[in-house]
Parts: structure tokens; C-alpha cells; sequence
């Protein structure tokens, strides 16, 4: 399980760009140290359908991709986000069997991960 502290994040939603996108930092600047990217196109095509890219993907801070891979679902309790994967999809990303990520007090608002996960994820959150 890879554990970091996010001290920052930002959700962006891109009519445009077709996409939605999460993004937890663990450096304040965003750029440095590890990070993960949790994005979705807005609108699908046949294209996404057949080679099977109609869903969310993980993007790690080295760019490694992986489509789909959270396993089942996904909590977010007392600041503390747990995303169990499925096993390729960890190695992809470099994240053991998930992530553990800390939300940190004061930085990060956790009604905004949780209403970006729900939209970009599509599923609904274990409680």
C-alpha cells in the first residue's frame, strides 16, 4: 500500500478538453514528489468503447496510465482516502495493493475530493 500526505489538490472540469480530473499532491507546488491524477472523459465515443478507455483512469507523477483499476470502491473518512486496486493496476501506478492517502488538515477540503470521486469514479463510496 503506498501512503503519502496530500497538501494539495485541485479538481478541474473542461467542457472543452472533454475531461474531468483530480489531482492529489503531495507537495504544495503540485509538481514535485508523488501525485495522482484521477480523470474522465466527459463525453465517450465508439473509440473509447472498443479500446477500452470509456472509463476513469490513474495517472501516477511519472506519467504511468492505467484505465479503471479501483476495486469496487473507494473511502474517505476522518481524512484519509483509501483506494484498494486491482492488482495490474497497481503495478502500473507503483501503489503496492492501493493508496492511503492523508488529507491534510487545513489544506485540503474533504467535501471536494469526495464529490470529485464520485463523479470522475462513477461508483459510489464504501461505508
Amino acid at each position: 500500500m503506498q501512503h503519502f500526505v496530500v497538501r494539495r489538490a485541485g479538481r478541474l472540469v473542461d467542457e472543452d478538453l472533454n475531461t474531468g480530473v483530480l489531482v492529489l499532491a503531495e507537495s504544495e507546488d503540485g509538481a514535485t514528489g508523488r501525485r495522482l491524477e484521477i480523470q474522465r472523459s466527459l463525453r465517450m465515443d465508439e473509440q473509447d468503447r472498443d479500446l477500452g478507455m470509456d472509463t476513469y483512469c490513474l495517472v501516477n507523477e511519472i506519467g504511468a496510465t492505467v484505465y479503471g483499476g479501483v476495486v469496487m470502491s473507494w473511502t474517505l473518512a476522518r481524512g484519509i482516502l483509501l483506494l484498494v486496486l486491482e492488482p495490474e493496476a497497481a503495478a502500473v501506478v507503483g501503489a503496492g495493493s492501493g493508496l492511503e492517502l492523508a488529507l491534510a488538515p487545513g489544506l485540503i477540503d474533504e467535501q471536494v475530493v469526495r464529490s470529485a470521486l464520485a463523479v470522475i469514479l462513477d461508483q459510489a463510496e464504501t461505508k
